[in-house]
């Protein structure tokens, strides 16, 4: 008879989940500049808090006013089908995280801002900043 595998294992193993706090932010940061630069609006927007996607909306639309969209996803989509290259965004170095309780920066090299993530039921999202 097997010995039962230890769902603590299984969970980290096939699921990504138990890292830490540091490792989960830097995830979010780098899935987030991923999908952006692969036009991939939902996944985009689904690593942003609801009041990130309305500022993100609205730069988004300051900055390339012939977007017809009001949603995060479209307005990503939307940018994609412009021929804006947005692939150096896969290759942006995380320099720097830091946690503090439910609150964590993430500092990209060139950036112009650092990203702002809170700790959300569903796990950490980026709230504001991020610059580049």
């Amino acid at each position: 008879m097997r010995a039962p595998v230890p769902v603590v294992a299984v969970c980290a193993a096939l699921l990504g989940c138990g890292g830490s706090d540091e490792d989960e932010v830097r995830d979010t940061v780098r899935t987030y500049l991923t999908a952006f630069a692969d036009g991939d609006g939902e996944r985009t927007c689904e690593q942003l808090t609801d009041d990130a996607r309305s500022g993100f909306v609205d730069a988004l639309i300051a900055q390339v006013p012939e977007l017809p969209s009001t949603s995060c996803e479209a307005a990503v989509e939307a940018l994609a089908g412009t021929g804006a290259d947005t692939s150096v965004l896969r290759d942006v170095e995380l320099t720097e995280v830091t946690v503090d309780g439910d609150t964590a920066t993430v500092r990209a090299k060139g950036g112009t801002a650092d990203a702002e993530l809170v700790k959300t039921d569903a796990g950490w999202r980026i709230d504001g900043g991020l610059g580049y």
